[in-house]
This record gives structure tokens, C-alpha cells and sequence, in this order.
């Protein structure tokens, strides 16, 4: 026998040394020694009948293998021999990647029980935190129990101490009306004690008692007749009776002077104060379905900017509920105060009016390139999504010179501000203002600042809104206005919302149902107070074609225009 000793090692050397004649390289790196058993291709034979041996073998083996024959069960072939070595090393290999899935197979399923171990967890977590909230939030009710309870308590106690202050101002009013009777009786004890006195001491003492009472009495009601007076309207004793009373519906100047007011506002001498001649006044007929205004002729007095008042509650309030008072809708969506609308007609619409060369009214773009449609097809956004434009066909600033053209026509000045503000579209508002305020201090006559845009509004659909109203076959865009109502940044906010009111009603005249109404806003930077008056004018909406914003834009101008001249 044999025996080959293969060596595993790095050394090239190493790997082909072996013991004998022959030679046997390890390039196949094996894992430990191995010993080769090659006694039955040696034993007893030489070189020349191993290789015809050999060559004998081949060709049994080759024949034995066309015949299908195979290795028997104790691993030996046909000729009693076991297979090779390069055979038990295919075994190997074969036992190591059947031991590389087992161990594979085996990390999987330590990985999804250290998954299911953790879900595990996450589960009991959020199970503890859910009854967590389940206990707080059955402290919390039960803290709330605590409050109510104490709340009704409290509201028992506040109930019985008003029945019991109630019933104190009960007795003091039946003391003092007792008291008031038993003065009241003076005159009979007077004539008792002349009776019965034999000297005039005692009728004396009755009779200053009973001046004491008189002059009492005499006081009450003065005060009571000068607290009338106060609330209820008289004219002034150098004021003629009028013959007449204006009717409701006159807007223009009245030959007669108005007469009812709920209140009066005196002068420096103590009268009611005169219409001066160089300026229009104008009053507001409160009625049942809506307002009129009413214009008082030089040298009229008045002492209040109500004429008459009939009208429900006109309260604006702060919570954001609109007012629809007739054509009047006043919105207050933006967190400004609330306030009643009579207290801001109390006092006359003042307007001067404009003398011939004067200009006071100031036209300017917060947003220049605030644009129109040019057609239908432009309202839908997905083919068109962008519409603004520095181009004057079809954004405001074309809009802008009809009004002006229209304004100076009916015989008011407008001094046009015609520079783009919105390049910096976040700063627009503070631009224009800085110019508003330049041109209001060269300006000594300007009165009126108003800031036209456009009103972007869009359907959920994608379409821009478009609504017009119709008069004469002509098509209108609507107008709304925005007024920002804030006592330290705009002080004159009543005076725009009377101005606003009586545009308004004008334009209604002229197009019943474009007035989108009044929008109130508590921020300052929407209008500049540079002027007496100031204030947004929207005209129509984006969605709105040029022809449509056109008409109207010529409509405001011609209502501003004659206002302003006093027409």
C-alpha cells in the first residue's frame, strides 16, 4: 500500500510535496489533511500494466456506465472499488450547502420570533397607553363634575343675593314714594295747623317746609324737562319752521330744510351747527327696508346725520355675522370691532366740494398687474393658469383710465398714481402707501384715495369666478369695497364707511345689484390715511372679461365724479 499525505497550506511548495515519486498539488485550499489510499492502482503491478491496467479499467468502467451500471449500496462501484477523492469532495460540498440552508432556515426563524417578540411589546405599550388616557380621562371628567357642581353653586348663591338686592330696591322705592306722599301733603297740613295755631310760629314752620318741597320738586323737574330736551330733536329758536319735510326718496338737494333728528350736536354758541357753503352735507333716512341719503342746502342747520330713524337693529358685529340692511351688506370676516351703525351716521356725510382746477381725488394700483379674462376660454386655470399681466389691455391699470376719463368728465380732478407697486407682491400695500402719501402732501385739495383692484375668487372646480349683473344689455362686473376700520391707523374709518354707503346707494340706482357691499378689515396696511377719505375698490373678479370691468369701472367713475363736484 501507498499513502499520499496532501497538505493544506499557503506555501505553494507545501501544497504539491508529497511522500515518493508523485507529486500532488492542493489548489482546491482543503480544509484539513487528507490521506489517499492508492493501493489499487500500485500494488503489485508495474508501470507498464498500471498504464495498460489502467487503460483495461477505463474501458470496463466506460462499458459498465453504457450499461447503466451504478455504485452499490456500500458506496463501492461495479468493480468493489469506492469512489475517489475529487468524489467524496463533490459530497462535501453538497453536505455544506444542505448545512448552510439548515442554518439559514434557522436565522429566519430567529428573526421573525424577535419580530413577533417585539410586536409583542409595541402591543402591550400602546394596550397600557390607551388605558393611560381611558384613566385620565375619567379624572378629568370627574374634575369637571367637581366644577359644575361648584359652578351651580355658585350660580344659586349670585340668584339668591339678586332676589335679595332686588328686594332692597323694592323697599327703598316704596319708602321714598311714602316719603314723597307724606310731602305731597304738606298743603293739607298747612291748612290743619292754621286751625289750630293761635300764633303764626307754627304756621311758619308748615309753610317753610312746605317751600322747602316746592323748590325740591321744582329742581326734579327741570331736570327731568332738560333731559328730554336733550333726547328729543327741536329746531334752534333762529331756525324758521320749515314748510316741508323731505321725502324719503330724494338723494338730490331738498328746498326744504330737515327737520326730525334723535339728536343734538351744539355749536361753540350753543346752537346747532350751520351748513357752510363750500361743502355738501348729507344726512341718512334710517328706514324700515334701507337707507337714502339726503343733502342739506347752505345755510341749513342740523343736529344729527340721522334724519329719521325707523329701522331694526344695525348692529355690526365681531364674531363675523354680516349685515343686510336693503342694498347694504357689510361683512366683517377679518376680526375688526364690532359697532352699531348708528353711531357712525350720528354725524353728517361732510364732502368739499371741488372748485375748477382742483383734484381731489387720488387713483392708484395696490396690485397693477391684477388682470382680467380676454375671453371665456381664460377662466378655466388648467389651460390658462396664470392671467396677470403688466400688459393695460386687460389688467386694472386699463380698467384704471376709464374710471379716471369717466371721473374727470363729470367734472372732478383725479391725480393718477400709475407706477407698478406689486413687484414685490408682499409689500404692495406699504409701496403704494409711500406714494399715496407723497402725492396727498403736494396735493392740498386731495380728499379721496382709493386703491383700485381686482377680486381673485376661484371655484373648486378651477374655474375663476365671473359674476356679473345685467342692465340695458350690458353686462357689469360687481363692486365692493374694503374699509379698514382701526381708530389708531385710520381715524376717519366712519367717514369712509358714510362715503362708501353713499357710492353705494348711487351705483344701485344706476345698476341694481352690483354693490358687493363693505368689507371691514382691522389691518392697516389696506388703504393709507393719508387723505380724509381712503379706501379699496374692487372691481369685479379676475374671472370677469375685460368689456365687463370696463362698463363698471366708467360706471364708479361717473359716480365718484359727480359726488366730488357736488352734482
Amino acid at each position: 500500500m501507498t499513502d499520499f499525505t496532501v497538505i493544506d497550506s499557503s506555501d505553494t511548495k507545501e501544497k504539491e510535496r508529497g511522500k515518493g515519486p508523485l507529486v500532488m498539488a492542493n489548489y482546491y485550499d482543503l480544509d484539513e489533511k487528507v490521506t489517499v489510499d492508492l493501493s489499487g492502482l500500485f500494488d503489485g503491478e508495474t508501470g507498464a500494466e498500471n498504464a495498460a491496467g489502467n487503460a483495461d479499467a477505463k474501458s470496463a468502467a466506460a462499458n459498465k456506465k453504457e450499461e447503466g451500471g451504478a455504485a452499490g449500496p456500500d458506496g463501492k462501484d461495479a468493480d468493489g472499488k469506492k469512489p475517489g477523492f475529487f468524489s467524496g469532495r463533490k459530497q462535501r460540498l453538497a453536505d455544506n450547502a444542505k448545512r448552510r440552508e439548515i442554518e439559514s432556515e434557522r436565522e429566519e426563524a430567529e428573526r421573525l420570533a424577535d419580530a413577533e417578540k417585539k410586536m409583542n411589546l409595541l402591543r402591550q405599550k400602546q394596550k397600557k397607553k390607551s388605558a393611560d388616557a381611558k384613566k385620565k380621562e375619567a379624572e378629568s371628567s370627574e374634575v369637571w363634575d367637581l366644577w359644575l357642581q361648584k359652578i351651580e353653586f355658585l350660580i344659586a348663591v349670585g340668584v339668591l343675593f339678586a332676589a335679595f338686592v332686588l328686594l332692597i330696591i323694592c323697599t327703598a322705592v316704596s319708602v321714598s314714594k311714602s316719603s314723597k306722599g307724606a310731602r305731597l301733603g304738606g298743603i293739607t297740613e298747612v291748612h290743619e295747623g292754621v286751625k289750630v295755631s293761635s300764633d303764626g310760629t307754627a304756621i311758619y314752620g308748615l309753610l317753610s317746609g312746605y317751600r322747602d318741597f316746592l323748590a325740591h320738586d321744582a329742581n326734579v323737574r327741570a331736570a327731568a324737562i332738560e333731559s328730554k330736551t336733550k333726547n328729543t330733536p327741536r329746531p334752534s329758536d333762529s331756525t324758521p319752521a320749515p314748510e316741508a319735510t323731505p321725502t324719503a326718496g330724494q338723494t338730490d338737494a331738498p328746498s326744504e330744510t330737515p327737520t326730525a333728528a334723535p339728536s343734538e350736536t351744539p355749536d361753540s354758541q350753543g346752537g346747532t351747527i350751520v351748513v357752510s357753503a363750500n361743502e355738501n352735507f348729507y344726512v341718512f333716512d334710517i328706514g324700515v327696508s334701507g337707507y337714502k341719503t339726503v343733502r342739506l342746502n347752505s345755510g341749513d342747520r342740523y343736529t344729527s346725520g340721522i334724519l329719521s330713524d325707523s329701522a331694526g337693529e344695525l348692529l355690526v358685529s365681531a364674531g363675523g355675522k354680516d349685515i343686510e340692511y336693503g342694498f347694504l351688506r357689510i361683512q366683517n370676516l377679518y376680526g375688526a370691532a364690532g359697532f352699531e351703525l348708528r353711531n357712525v351716521l350720528n354725524s353728517p356725510l361732510v364732502i368739499r366740494r371741488a372748485e375748477q382746477g382742483t383734484t381731489p381725488v387720488i387713483l392708484y394700483y395696490s396690485h397693477t398687474s391684477g388682470s382680467y379674462c380676454l375671453s371665456a376660454d381664460e377662466r378655466v386655470i388648467s389651460k390658462y393658469p396664470k392671467i396677470m399681466s403688466d400688459d393695460k389691455a386687460r389688467n386694472v391699470a386699463g380698467r384704471g383710465d376709464v374710471l379716471k376719463n369717466a371721473c374727470q368728465k363729470a367734472g372732478t380732478g383725479v391725480y393718477l398714481i400709475s407706477e407698478k407697486n406689486d413687484a414685490n407682491a408682499k409689500a404692495a400695500y406699504e409701496t403704494a402707501a409711500a406714494k399715496v402719501s407723497a402725492a396727498a402732501s403736494k396735493i392740498a385739495d386731495a380728499q379721496f384715495a382709493v386703491d383700485l383692484e381686482v377680486k381673485t375668487f376661484e371655484y373648486p372646480e378651477g374655474s375663476r369666478y365671473s359674476r356679473t349683473v345685467a342692465k340695458d344689455g350690458k353686462n357689469y362686473a360687481m363692486i365692493g369695497f374694503v374699509i379698514t376700520q382701526n381708530d389708531k391707523t385710520n381715524p376717519n374709518w366712519k367717514e369712509n364707511i358714510k362715503l362708501a354707503m353713499y357710492i353705494i346707494e348711487k351705483l344701485e340706482a344706476e345698476v341694481p345689484g352690483i354693490s358687493l357691499g363693505i368689507t371691514l378689515r382691522s389691518e392697516s396696511k389696506y388703504n393709507s390715511s393719508a387723505t380724509k377719505f381712503g379706501m379699496i375698490a374692487e372691481l369685479g373678479y379676475e374671472g370677469n372679461l375685460v368689456t365687463e370691468a370696463d362698463n363698471s369701472a366708467e360706471l364708479l367713475g361717473r359716480v365718484i365724479g359727480t359726488i366730488f363736484a357736488g352734482k
